[in-house]
């Protein structure tokens, strides 16, 4: 639950910062500090910061690497369609 909220928690703030500054996506989720985050949230699973990556089109991913500790580069589903999402993702299509 921890990872969830703090993708939510993350997703909230760039979305701050899109409509502080004309839409525009931060480059990376330290920009987001200390004036929307007070810092980077880490990863539940492994304490490093969250994933985020920019979408070819206007959105964006911010994702927890999950309980199999493995980072699926932001895949929300398994590679084979079957079983739980490889990691926790939010991600924003615009």
């Amino acid at each position: 639950a921890a990872a969830r909220i703090r993708v939510a928690q993350s997703a909230l703030a760039v979305e701050r910062f899109r409509l502080k500054h004309a839409n525009a996506l931060p480059g990376a989720l330290s920009e987001l500090s200390p004036t929307f985050l007070e810092a980077v949230l880490a990863d539940a699973f492994d304490g490093q910061p969250l994933r985020y990556q920019k979408l070819p089109t206007t959105g964006y991913v911010i994702y927890s690497i999950g309980k199999d500790r493995k980072d699926d580069q932001g895949a929300a589903k398994a590679a084979d369609g079957q079983g739980s999402a490889p990691d926790i993702t939010f991600t924003v299509q615009r």
